[in-house]
């Protein structure tokens, strides 16, 4: 897992400062994958660079996620000790609240 300097947030964010108040518009406007295309064909590097963030850190979300998962469904909430957060994040307590993980 790639491991992510919140310091470089910030800077991504100044840069489309602008258009955060158009935000909630463009939210609404066609799927995630067609706003995805129309953004890739934009020439507006700090929105790129943004986009590259939050990417990271959605992956390293996911990893996160099914790693929490696949450790509970093995062997339920005490292997999950030896994780980060020691079984008592917020992830393994949504799970186990489920039942679904």
């Amino acid at each position: 897992m790639s491991v992510l300097n919140i310091g470089i947030i910030s800077p991504a964010m100044t840069g489309v400062g602008p258009a955060i108040p158009l935000l909630p518009f463009f939210v609404q406007f066609g799927s995630t994958g067609f706003r995805r295309k129309v953004v890739n064909l934009l020439r507006w590097p700090a929105l790129h660079r943004l986009i590259q963030v939050v990417d990271v850190m959605d992956h390293a979300t996911m990893e996160i996620y099914q790693n929490k998962k696949q450790v509970l469904s093995d062997g339920g909430p005490h292997t999950s000790e030896g994780l980060i957060g020691n079984g008592k994040d917020i992830i393994t307590h949504l799970c186990e609240y489920s039942e679904g993980c």
